[in-house]
């Protein structure tokens, strides 16, 4: 049986302060909320269940595992770029939109909120839900978050390094923007820096500049007591697992809740939803295909309107 995880390995290494460079093998330290337990554990050995993705007929055992999973080789190099203000926009588009729209489809959050989208549509309709109907139902949704995350604001926050980062088993929490009062989500991806993923439907996404395209991503800093307030909120919509770095880090995150908050759809966190969605699951590649292709001269801006003609 096959352990398919979904936070990627090399994703949770990035919380360990291990050097070891297998990444799978960097020792990490986990509270369980529902047990209430402190445990030892390292990034290959969370987050996964066995054969959590596993499809019946004539598809491949490991076919919806591939599909979800294409970014991670290189995830930790494009995080690192990102954060350096390297990261070109091929990269960005190939690895780390769908990194983000992975932490939407992959985890066992999304089993339940399918199902109960389901229930809404058709009470009783739980008789025909299953592993097959779920897994093949997060392909859909990954191809409609696509552009969803492609046309967000991109703002990578650094803090002052004074807490120790934290993740949780999502890989996110909800967001309120203060400046602008808009939803989205707030991702740790390194020891000192938080992405803010946040839905809105015109922004530029790309300038040319010397040969290259790149992804236009804001930064800026915010302070510990923000940072202190992510942290807490990291712990609290932990659905099982809270992990860092060691014990004594975690420590102070060692609650008991056999009850977790519940995971908000995409459309509540301010994604594209509904027959917006629908039209544009498409406009990923076309958007791929040319950032991928020739560069216009230095300057050149593209620009995406979600709601105007695709």
């Amino acid at each position: 049986m096959p352990g398919d995880h979904y936070l990627p390995a090399t994703y949770l290494a990035i919380f360990s302060h291990d050097t070891n460079e297998r990444r799978r093998e960097r020792s990490l330290c986990a509270v369980n909320k529902v047990s209430g337990e402190i445990f030892a554990t390292n990034a290959g050995a969370i987050c996964w269940s066995n054969d959590f993705y596993l499809v019946g007929g004539p598809w491949p055992s490991d076919s919806i595992d591939k599909c979800m999973s294409g970014y991670e080789p290189v995830l930790h190099i494009a995080l690192e770029e990102m954060i350096a203000g390297h990261l070109d926009a091929v990269t960005w588009i190939s690895t780390l939109v769908p990194f983000v729209v992975a932490l939407l489809v992959r985890g066992p959050d999304f089993n339940r909120r399918f199902e109960e989208r389901l229930e809404l549509i058709l009470p009783g309709v739980t008789m025909i839900t299953g592993p097959d109907n779920t897994n093949y139902s997060r392909i859909m949704e990954q191809q409609r978050l696509r552009m969803a995350i492609v046309g967000a604001r991109w703002v990578v926050c650094e803090t002052s390094g004074r807490f120790t980062q934290i993740t949780n088993d999502l890989g996110y929490i909800p967001l309120l923007e203060d400046q602008t009062r808009r939803v989205g989500i707030a991702i740790p991806i390194g020891p000192r820096h938080i992405l803010n993923i946040i839905p809105v439907v015109k922004r530029f996404v790309a300038v040319a500049r010397d040969r290259k395209w790149w992804p236009i991503i804001e930064a800026r800093t915010i302070t510990d007591s923000s940072h202190k307030h992510f942290l807490r909120l990291a712990a609290q919509h932990a659905q099982r697992f809270v992990i860092g770095p060691d014990e004594q880090t975690m420590c102070q995150y060692r609650i008991k809740d056999q009850a977790p908050l519940r995971t908000l759809e995409p459309a509540e966190l301010g994604f594209l939803h509904g027959a917006l969605a629908r039209k544009w699951e498409m406009g990923y590649f076309s958007i791929l295909q040319r950032l991928s292709g020739a560069v216009p001269e230095d300057g050149t801006i593209l620009n995406l309107d979600l709601l105007g003609p695709r």
